[in-house]
């Protein structure tokens, strides 16, 4: 499959005034293919694309603060699952965090905005799923895959990272209040971000770096306990709610 920065590359030389064959030279793609997507088609085998455009795409991740914390989620404790005709995302958050419930179905409505967003209880358990169908998940979420996230390699694409350098503070929050902890140990608050990704545990740490926060890192988790650390994330990201 294409990846996004091939589309935005593709529409940006249209912009220029670059014409079909151009543009297919240029990137070396195919020009049939070019045609569709500058035509607002995306020529993709899967069925489950085929009503989608570049435009829906482009329109999506312009969404850029919902779009990094969601992302942040997703790759924190967020499961996406191919369905009979389309995709499924799904949040899991303890029933004791309402705000975050909350958080996290605002946040992906606005990504998703001509999509439902569900909240089902388990009944087995004090966890609220925040729930969500779209075949554009896979697309906005190339992370997506078959099976575990930590048995696979978790790499982000160039423009995803470009959206993070734009939003970092929306990513670690989503990254913190998915699969992170924050907690008091002997009076003094911590920061601790756990994964068995390693992969994901290398994200987590570039996006520290980002906002200059210094860690530790063991082989399962991020740490941030320095007190001076931890009065700088804390005024970017607030304790669960």
């Amino acid at each position: 499959m294409r990846t996004m920065d091939e589309y935005n590359n593709a529409l940006k030389l249209r912009d220029n005034g670059l014409n079909n064959s151009q543009i297919s030279r240029e990137l070396n793609i195919p020009r049939r293919t070019i045609i569709d997507w500058v035509s607002g088609k995306i020529k993709i085998k899967d069925r489950y694309y085929k009503n989608i455009t570049s435009d829906q795409i482009i329109d999506t991740i312009s969404k850029e603060k919902s779009y990094s914390y969601i992302l942040g989620v997703y790759l924190g404790d967020g499961h996406i699952t191919k369905m009979a005709r389309t995709y499924r995302i799904r949040i899991f958050q303890d029933t004791k965090y309402p705000g975050l419930i909350k958080l996290h179905g605002d946040e992906l409505s606005n990504l998703l905005d001509k999509n439902k967003i569900c909240l089902v209880k388990n009944a087995n358990s004090n966890c609220m799923v925040i729930v969500a169908y779209s075949c554009i998940l896979p697309i906005i979420f190339p992370q997506h895959g078959a099976g575990r996230k930590h048995n696979r390699k978790i790499k982000l694409e160039e423009w995803q990272e470009e959206i993070i350098k734009r939003f970092p503070i929306e990513f670690i929050s989503g990254l913190l209040y998915s699969d992170g902890c924050i907690f008091y140990s002997k009076g003094k608050l911590c920061y601790e971000f756990s994964n068995m990704s390693k992969n994901i545990l290398e994200i987590f740490e570039w996006v520290c770096d980002l906002l200059n926060v210094k860690h530790t890192r063991t082989w399962k988790s991020v740490n941030i306990r320095k007190k001076s650390e931890v009065e700088k994330i804390a005024k970017l990201v607030p304790t669960k709610y």
